[in-house]
């Protein structure tokens, strides 16, 4: 029984750190999004770049929330959930 406990945590772990590279690489790209789309104020479909954008960083941001959930305490979680609304906001 604790053979099986320790492969599901090793499979937890890993796919804990997957989803914390992916959400990195989304944030990435959902910063460059958003930069393009400020600079070249883009139009008809192109103009959908935002809202994705956004998602992206929404993405990164529940992927930094993964990597610190442990550490940041009370103020931390206060702090994403602003974060997590100013996001929406800007969708709107």
């Amino acid at each position: 029984m604790k053979k099986l406990s320790g492969k599901i945590n090793k499979k937890v772990i890993s796919s804990r750190s997957v989803f914390i590279q992916v959400a990195g690489i989304a944030s990435l790209t959902g910063g460059i999004l958003y930069l393009l789309s400020v600079l070249f104020h883009p139009h008809g479909y192109a103009r959908a770049a935002v809202p994705v954008s956004l998602v992206f960083m929404l993405m990164g941001v529940l992927g930094l929330h993964a990597l610190l959930c442990k550490h940041e305490g009370r103020i931390g979680l206060i702090g994403f959930l602003f974060v997590i609304v100013g996001l929406l906001r800007l969708c709107t």
